[in-house]
């Protein structure tokens, strides 16, 4: 499992709206999820893989790694919007999932 974080504890501020950012940006995004810590004020992405019945490589890990960050990547400047720039969360997400970003299943062809 790896996790990329972001500590923040402004966004806690900001309410439900906020908060429910991270399940709208969740369906787009790619082998993981955001979750919310509440009592940190830490916004994480998780991913993770499964390998049993298989064996633990190099390039899985590499691969989920790389996913991990290429999505906290793609969407911390959402989120740092929100709390920075007074963008709704809505309009945040809506911006980031209408641009064009790779993906590492694209980058690796």
């Amino acid at each position: 499992m790896t996790y990329s974080s972001l500590l923040n504890k402004l966004w806690a501020s900001f309410g439900i709206d906020f908060c429910l950012s991270p399940t709208r940006a969740n369906s787009g995004t790619i082998v993981g999820n955001f979750e919310l810590d509440f009592a940190e004020g830490e916004i994480r992405y998780k991913t993770s893989i499964d390998v049993e019945g298989d064996r633990l490589s190099s390039a899985l890990i590499k691969q989920m790694v790389y996913a991990n960050v290429t999505m906290m990547d793609r969407y911390l400047p959402g989120i740092m919007s929100v709390i920075y720039s007074n963008v709704s969360p809505s309009d945040a997400i809506a911006q980031i999932e209408a641009s064009p970003s790779a993906t590492p299943e694209q980058d690796s062809e």
